[in-house]
């Protein structure tokens, strides 16, 4: 398989490999799809030959998936799925809604270089641009746009008075669910290598400043050495634009602080391990001399936070009002753990932390903790999940690596820079 497999894999191969699954029949399954037996039977081998993959035993009882077939399967399920769920949005959403049925786009009969072509267009929100990653001519992608858009009856792009061209109404959604197609896509192949032993996929982790110090290099650190084939990309950007990209399959998974009320929105959460909450200053700070800090020093000091929106903030605010603290002096907004450590050392202002995001900064002696004991310190840390696609097969790996990280802070024990182990602050 070539690495951009992925992006020529047939939803017509798919669709006709679900039915096989289901009603074990080619005769059946040319009922089913109104395809004759011989274009059924050469869906499956042009796609068995694609993926230089073996999809089924035939056996007298039907056919029956190999390992390598049933990793495609429950790939293959998910992305009927989502178009399933995106007819249905179109019908909620058009006033008049054309017949399914006659519409390639939810019955899984559309090209995969249109799908890759809608998701160009809403990455660069330019058809020059989406054009050239594309390797495509503007035209191609007008002329795809266009028949869509008749197709559908309904508007899905609109350009803005500077140029760019985004998605409206439920190009919106159609876009955001194009993009989970196509990652599950990507999936397939990867689900396949790693059955086969190989574990060179793309794991694509979005970071909240909680793991970012310590946690995730030391996890990415431990699994460079068990699986140095994994390719990583590490987000770092404000939560809510990585939620967006979770949410289209961009983004495997977001690691961090969890988020009351995640599950109401296509995410899931698991929750890994707990955190401790504590009010931070630099070392120097004249509120760290005290052997207690009260609630009226607090409501005093000048607050560093983190910006509006971010699970960090939702926690952070609501343990200090649980405690009698209103920050009404908020200074800066940052999510940038470094940013925020420069600040404290160079100021007199003070910022919620934890123990994992401030582990380095408390062991050298740049934060410490402030003597004002929190009504509630703990804070749940995990992991947010698309409720409704899988992740790749390596994030197991990783996850493997992340859980003995926290094990090492939870210990009291740092690395060196050579990966050795010692004993630093107490927990």
């Amino acid at each position: 398989m070539t690495p951009d497999i992925s992006t020529s894999i047939s939803l017509r191969h798919l669709k006709v490999v679900l039915c096989l699954a289901e009603v074990g029949n080619v005769t059946k399954a040319s009922h089913l799809l109104l395809r004759s037996r011989t274009a059924v039977s050469k869906s499956l081998r042009d796609l068995e030959r694609q993926i230089a993959t073996k999809i089924f035993n035939r056996a007298s009882s039907g056919f029956d998936p190999t390992d390598e077939g049933n990793a495609l399967l429950t790939r293959a399920k998910v992305i009927s799925d989502i178009f399933s769920r995106l007819s249905k949005s179109y019908q909620l959403t058009h006033k008049r809604p054309k017949k399914i049925n006659n519409i390639p786009l939810f019955t899984m009969d559309i090209a995969t270089k249109r799908l890759v072509q809608l998701a160009l267009l809403s990455n660069t929100e330019s058809i020059e641009a989406a054009a050239q990653l594309g390797k495509l001519s503007t035209s191609a992608i007008y002329k795809s746009i266009n028949e869509l858009e008749n197709t559908l009856d309904i508007p899905l792009f609109a350009r803005l008075p500077n140029g760019r061209i985004i998605p409206v109404g439920f190009g919106e959604v159609l876009c955001q669910q194009v993009k989970l197609v196509l990652s599950q896509l990507r999936h397939i192949v990867d689900d396949i290598k790693t059955i086969r032993g190989q574990h060179d996929g793309l794991l694509r982790i979005g970071s909240l400043p909680s793991m970012q110090s310590y946690v995730l290099p030391v996890a990415l650190a431990k699994l460079a050495k068990t699986h140095p084939e994994i390719s990583i990309h590490v987000d770092t950007r404000p939560y809510p634009e990585m939620e967006k990209d979770l949410l289209s399959g961009e983004l495997d998974v977001i690691i961090g602080g969890t988020r009351s009320g995640v599950n109401t929105d296509g995410l899931k959460t698991e929750v890994l391990a707990e955190d401790q909450v504590y009010v931070v200053a630099g070392a120097h700070h004249p509120l760290a001399k005290k052997n207690a800090v009260t609630k009226e020093d607090l409501n005093d000091v000048t607050w560093v936070f983190p910006v509006s929106g971010t699970p960090a903030r939702e926690v952070f605010t609501k343990r200090l009002n649980e405690s009698g603290v209103y920050p009404e002096k908020i200074w800066i907004e940052s999510v940038s753990i470094t940013s925020l450590r420069g600040i404290l050392m160079s100021s007199e202002a003070v910022m919620m932390g934890t123990k994992y995001q401030t582990h380095y900064e408390q062991t050298q002696g740049f934060l410490t903790l402030l003597p004002f004991p929190l009504d509630r310190d703990n804070w749940p840390l995990g992991l947010t999940l698309h409720k409704d696609a899988p992740p790749p097969k390596s994030l197991d790996f990783y996850l493997k690596c992340h859980r003995e990280a926290l094990e090492d802070v939870q210990s009291g024990v740092t690395l060196d820079s050579h990966g050795q182990k010692f004993h630093s602050i107490a927990t």
